[in-house]
């Protein structure tokens, strides 16, 4: 099946087109144009809960990736967990804070 591109924003939906900057990012994470790829950007907080996503995905059966684009927070935490679940730069990417 395939997977309909949407926005998050605290807890709403909104549906939106393919735009070519997330074709350019999975093309800087050598990711196949066909895998799903969540974008997460803002807080690096204890209240974003990605420790909780990091862990969903370490467990998943299917090839969802995860962009974070952040700093700061818990940045060293999650970093050492997703190493921990031997999926850090295979499943989720730490990208650093960007303009």
């Amino acid at each position: 099946p395939k997977l309909v591109p949407l926005v998050l924003t605290n807890g709403c939906r909104f549906p939106v087109k393919l735009n070519p900057s997330s074709i350019k990012l999975k093309s800087r994470l050598n990711l196949p144009s066909e895998d799903p790829l969540c974008v997460y950007v803002g807080s690096l907080s204890p209240l974003a809960h990605l420790d909780l996503f990091i862990q969903a995905i370490a467990k998943s059966k299917t090839n969802l990736r995860l962009a974070i684009l952040g700093a700061g927070g818990e940045i060293k935490q999650l970093q050492s967990l997703s190493a921990d679940l031997g999926i850090l730069n295979k499943s989720v990417y730490f990208l650093g804070r960007h303009n």
